[in-house]
């Protein structure tokens, strides 16, 4: 299919729209409009990290919710956190190394990362310097700084309101 507005060239499906490049800091809704994987790779190149944590975000969602958390409610925070949470794009082999929330390393962190505002922003704060220090060196080191910067000034009390407030 042809680009018209462009003057032709091949035009990029809705949904994937380019390569997600290394330190790219976005919601992850916007991150997974890009592509992780590159042609003729099995595995993905890069992951989308939450930051902090999608589960711990969801958890103080949880703690936050007033009123009786159904299951459907539940479902409705937990997706809105997923889709509006703010993350990052690394390298997979460094997320799955020197994550700290990484898959099943986040079970036990997310209760207590998820107690309180201050606790939320010390998750934070150690997941973006554990990141950091990892990446100090490699060709995507300035990139994930930069986004570091973003994620450090992104209102997180904000995304778990508009979870709250979207999922009655």
């Amino acid at each position: 299919m042809l680009n018209a507005a462009a003057g032709g060239g091949a035009k990029h499906s809705p949904t994937q729209k380019g390569m997600l490049k290394c330190g790219e800091a976005a919601s992850y809704a916007k991150l997974r409009k890009k592509k992780a994987t590159r042609k003729n790779q099995k595995k993905a190149t890069f992951e989308r990290d939450h930051v902090p944590a999608k589960a711990t975000l969801t958890q103080a969602a949880y703690r936050r919710a007033v009123g009786v958390l159904s299951k459907a409610r539940r479902k409705c925070i937990a997706a809105k956190i997923e889709r509006d949470g703010i993350a990052v794009a690394i390298p997979r082999a460094m997320h799955r190394k020197h994550s700290r929330t990484c898959g099943s390393k986040n079970k036990k962190l997310k209760m207590s990362d998820s107690k309180t505002k201050k606790s939320l922003a010390d998750a934070k704060e150690k997941d973006l310097a554990d990141m950091e220090a990892a990446m100090k060196g490699t060709p995507c080191e300035a990139a994930y700084k930069e986004a570091a910067d973003k994620v450090r000034k992104h209102d997180h009390e904000k995304t778990i309101q508009d979870a709250l407030d979207a999922c009655p």
